[in-house]
C-alpha cells in the first residue's frame, strides 16, 4: 500500500470517527426523529429513547450514533 493510500485511508477513518462522535442538540434530534420535545423526554423517562449527555449545567445533547441507531431500530420494526 502506498504512502498516499495509507494517508487517504487514515483521513477517511478519522472523518468516520468524528461523524460517530458528533453531538446533536435537541432541535436537530427533533428534526431527525419527528418527535416533539415532550415526546423525547417522555420516552427518555421510560428508557425507550437514548439518554441525553450533559454538556454544561444547562445544556444537553445526544450522540448522533445513538440517535441513528434508535431510528434504525424503529425502521426495522416497521419492516418486520
Amino acid at each position: 500500500m502506498s504512502e498516499v493510500t495509507r494517508a487517504t485511508l487514515a483521513h477517511m477513518q478519522g472523518q468516520q470517527a468524528q461523524a460517530r462522535a458528533r453531538i446533536l442538540r435537541r432541535p436537530e434530534v427533533e428534526l431527525r426523529t419527528g418527535l416533539s420535545r415532550s415526546a423525547i423526554y417522555a420516552l427518555m423517562a421510560k428508557r425507550q429513547f437514548p439518554a441525553a449527555i450533559p454538556l454544561t449545567a444547562k445544556a444537553v445533547g445526544w450522540l448522533e450514533s445513538s440517535i441513528e441507531t434508535w431510528i434504525a431500530e424503529r425502521a426495522s420494526v416497521v419492516t418486520q
